[in-house]
């Protein structure tokens, strides 16, 4: 019986090809690449690209997330500088239909805000999946008072 599933394991290999190993790789380095990014490990993000982590690859276990958007959730400005240096793509949107630039908005972080405006690429008006752009999240922010929203609304 056991040969039997050597034999199934070995003919299944065969079948699937190099590139089920591959994608295999490649799955483990864009892990590397997602946690990197989401605790901002700038030396470990850089050594997963080096080592072929792909810049755009989606983490399905975040909603296709990039590790840009990881990093933009979580503040990491100098990730994301990286990030947007190597020529990541930063109009790709999440199963919640956004891009980085409505993470940078919702957490009010205005320098990284800054980073992605300064792009002569970036997709202002986008819709999210309630047909919201960064504009209406600013709007609805500056309605609250809170000094934050204010200069959102002043760059914007």
């Amino acid at each position: 019986m056991r040969q039997l599933f050597v034999v199934f394991a070995i003919l299944m290999s065969v079948l699937a090809g190099p590139h089920a190993f591959a994608t295999e790789a490649q799955d483990v380095l864009n892990k590397a690449l997602f946690e990197s990014a989401e605790q901002g490990d700038l030396a470990k993000v850089q050594q997963a690209l080096s080592n072929g982590a792909e810049i755009n690859a989606r983490d399905d276990g975040h909603v296709d997330l990039t590790a840009l958007m990881l990093a933009t959730d979580r503040g990491h400005i100098e990730v994301v500088k990286f990030l947007l240096s190597k020529g990541v793509d930063v109009n790709l949107r999440s199963e919640m239909e956004i891009n980085a630039l409505f993470y940078a908005v919702q957490h009010e972080y205005l320098s990284i805000a800054l980073e992605f405006l300064a792009l002569p690429n970036i997709d202002l008006f986008m819709l999210d999946i309630r047909d919201n752009t960064v504009f209406d999240y600013v709007k609805n922010g500056v309605a609250t008072g809170d000094p934050k929203w204010v200069a959102f609304q002043d760059v914007l």
